[in-house]
């Protein structure tokens, strides 16, 4: 069936890289399982530079966040591949896309401050948005739209793309 599917239409069927990479996406649970761990570190490190017990644990705060922003867009950008689309279409998405905004803005922040605060926040944020993208389907039995799909046709336009951006990116701020 494997080798039977990709004959009967394929420009409709998804090449094998896309679906190899569909399968790691899966398997690392949207990306929020690899998210939630590098937040969480970077989460710890902070609250111990930022209260001052080990001023020097910055530095790795600094490391850890920076990679968890990395991982956050390139699973965003995986899935933006895998769909074809902007990811904006449901609460899943937009929940992450907002956290994403919120820590790029925190991280640029922490860089230019050097605070310990924006990098605490944000490390929050982001742990706390991929945490519950992870989890709400497991707790709650809700699909909160991890599944990857296409936009409705009314919902395919630019200045609804244009629109959907901005509400989600002043949620980050």
């Amino acid at each position: 069936m494997a080798k039977t599917l990709p004959a009967i239409n394929p420009a409709v069927y998804p090449s094998h890289l896309k679906r190899l990479v569909e399968l790691w996406y899966d398997r690392l649970f949207d990306g929020t399982i690899v998210g939630v761990f590098l937040y969480f570190i970077s989460l710890t490190l902070f609250v111990i530079a930022a209260v001052g017990a080990v001023p020097a644990v910055r530095k790795p705060a600094m490391i850890f966040f920076t990679a968890a922003v990395a991982v956050h867009a390139l699973f965003m950008g995986v899935r933006w591949w895998l769909a074809g689309r902007i990811p904006i279409q449901n609460e899943f998405e937009s929940v992450l896309g907002a956290a994403f905004v919120g820590c790029v803005i925190g991280l640029v922040l922490e860089y230019w401050k050097k605070s310990n605060l924006f990098g605490l926040a944000m490390s929050f944020v982001g742990f706390l948005a991929m945490t519950a993208c992870f989890v709400v389907p497991f707790v709650l039995g809700a699909n909160i739209g991890a599944n990857i799909g296409r936009v409705d046709g009314v919902l395919n336009t630019y200045w609804l793309y244009i629109h959907v951006n901005t509400v989600i990116s002043s949620y980050a701020l």
